[in-house]
């Protein structure tokens, strides 16, 4: 049985990318992000066990949420999660700074 998107919490997903105003947060404090992130060398077994993986990778390895996935993408200049092994070097920006932001974003969308 599919699940249905109502039944999951908005907790789970909150870092996700379906706020256009929290994208564009995301997106205008980019640079911000990258120099608070962590440098994460793939090895080439690395590269070719988790080819075109990039998500599950990230989530395995470091626990980093699936609905943050795509801010590690925008820094990284990423069109695709899908990416073809050929990734051997990412900045994933550690998850306190980007929940610091969620948290910033939410007080003052709460103001208006």
């Amino acid at each position: 049985m599919p699940i249905s998107l109502s039944s999951l919490s908005t907790e789970e997903h909150k870092l996700g990318m379906h706020d256009a105003a929290w994208r564009q947060v995301v997106y205008d404090h980019r640079l911000w992000l990258r120099e608070r992130s962590i440098a994460v060398t793939f090895s080439l077994a690395d590269a070719h066990q988790w080819r075109y993986r990039l998500q599950e990778f990230l989530k395995k390895k470091y626990s980093y949420p699936y609905d943050a996935m795509w801010i590690v993408l925008l820094i990284n200049s990423i069109e695709n999660a899908d990416c073809d092994g050929g990734v051997l070097y990412l900045l994933v920006p550690e998850l306190t700074y980007v929940q610091e932001l969620y948290s910033n974003y939410q007080q003052n969308t709460s103001l208006l």
